[in-house]
């Protein structure tokens, strides 16, 4: 990734611990709570849970996420603010990034 998504990363760890309480349902603590996931998929099931993301967005108003015995539930506001991010590298890979922060 290059040094944008270093500063997007960023961004969204000072998101996540700048949050009030209040944006957690379940689950929080008073430390920073983090979960990333680094998958091979098809892009039939990259797809899925894109879906399912959005789904949840949409229908819900929060992500649910589980980890090491964790249930953590966060509530996203209703106005966001929305990054697309597309590399491609000539002749080497290629990447899309979807930031969502509030």
């Amino acid at each position: 990734m290059t040094s944008g998504s270093d500063a997007s990363f960023q961004r969204r760890r000072r998101t996540l611990s700048g949050t009030s309480e209040s944006c957690f349902t379940s689950g929080m603590s008073d430390e920073l709570f983090e979960h990333e996931t680094d998958v091979t998929l098809t892009r039939e099931e990259a797809a899925a849970k894109l879906r399912a993301l959005a789904d949840a967005l949409e229908k819900q108003n929060g992500i649910r996420v589980v980890q090491d015995g964790r249930d953590v539930t966060i509530r996203v506001a209703d106005r966001v603010d929305y990054e697309f991010e597309v590399e491609v590298e000539p002749g080497g890979a290629s990447e899309i990034e979807v930031s969502i922060s509030w």
